[in-house]
Parts: C-alpha cells; structure tokens; sequence
C-alpha cells in the first residue's frame, strides 16, 4: 500500500485515539448510478468533517470527466447498519522496471498522468463522527483483506494518521511517499503591494527574471 503525503494537516484527518463502534461492515461494489451516489454522499458529507477535495462538488466533477474505460468501484462503511463511510476506487494496470506487472486501486484517483494532472489534495475516505478514525481503519483493512486480485492500493494526498494506521494491516505493507507541495503566502504578498517577487530569495528573483 502507498501513501503520498502533504505537508499540512487537512481538516479530514481523523482522530486516532477515537473508541471503535460495534458493526462495522464494509463492501466494495461497481459504482451503479451516480446520481444515487450523489445522494449519498450529500448527507454522509454533513455528518462528517471534509476538506474540500472530499465534497461532492469535487467528487461530482471527477467522475464526469471520467473516460468510459474507467469503472469506479465504491467502497461502503455501514455503522450498525447505518452509511458511515464512502470511498471511490479506480484500478489500474501498470509495469514496473519494464516487465513487473502492478495491480493497482488508487483513491479518488485513474493512475493516469493525463487525468490526474490536477493533482488530488488532502484527500482520504469519507467518514462519519465521531468513528471517523475506526470507519478508516475498517475500509483499510477491507482492502487489505479483500480477496480481489490487486497487489497494491494507492492512496494519494492523505495525511500521518492514514500512514500510521496501514501499519496495522497485516497482509500489505506500508510505504509512505513525501511529494513537495509549493505554494504562495498570499498574506505577505498582499503586505508587499501585490510584488510576488519580493517574497523570493535575491537568487530566486535573479533566476526568474533571467528566465524571463
């Protein structure tokens, strides 16, 4: 299982000190309509705390500029019989070094840099609270049990507390992957009249400028 990390905390990063519920189920299903998922997913979304790459209007759009060759699968949590948690995976073939061939389920996510150009951020199931961090552990541990042929699950964008919790899974083992992610302090920008320039180091500002 791989995990690609961001920087900072994102609001969906679950508590993991949290006490499980009883009942956990969790299935993994071909996605059947998307406006019955829609549905779904608004009133899951209300009960649990999202970024915004989690909601429905990010999500929605994803799946609409999704090519027909890719068929989500959707990944339930039910909580004593109620939706909890809710999860979009895509599968995909890839090779490795040239001859190692890779069976992947990726996370709100193809595996296709063409679609993924827009890279996915602070990203993670959907999950109720305030289970949220026992509702992650049981759809980890569905995929890591699961008897469906893949051999590895890519989670894109998530936080510590996913990486921290894969170490429990037993059949998969865990690697976790620290991607850069640049941004801009609007903040000082505004206090340096607008100047984006000023923001940078003397060699940054010397290296852009000959660039342009």
């Amino acid at each position: 299982m791989q995990s690609r990390e961001p920087p900072r905390k994102s609001p969906m990063v679950p508590d993991i000190g949290s006490t499980a519920p009883s009942g956990i189920s969790v299935s993994l299903e071909p996605l059947q309509g998307v406006d019955a998922l829609g549905r779904s997913w608004t009133r899951l979304e209300a009960e649990s705390d999202v970024s915004f790459f989690q909601s429905w209007g990010w999500i929605k759009c994803w799946l609409g500029l999704l090519p027909e060759r890719f068929e989500p699968l959707v990944l339930m949590a039910e909580v004593d019989g109620r939706l909890a948690g809710l999860g979009l995976l895509v599968a995909n073939r890839t090779v490795r070094r040239g001859i190692i061939r890779s069976h992947r389920l990726l996370l709100h996510e193809t595996g296709s840099s063409e679609f993924d150009s827009l890279c996915i951020e602070h990203n993670g199931f959907l999950a109720a609270r305030p289970f949220a961090a026992d509702i992650v552990r049981a759809c980890l541990a569905r995929l890591d049990s699961a008897p469906e042929r893949w051999n590895e699950v890519v989670l894109g964008g998530v936080g510590a507390a996913y990486v921290q919790m894969g170490q429990t899974l037993k059949r998969r083992c865990m690697e976790a992957r620290r991607s850069p992610s640049p941004y801009a302090d609007l903040a000082a920008i505004r206090a340096g009249d607008g100047d984006f320039l000023a923001t940078l180091s003397r060699n940054t500002r010397y290296q852009i400028r000959r660039s342009m």
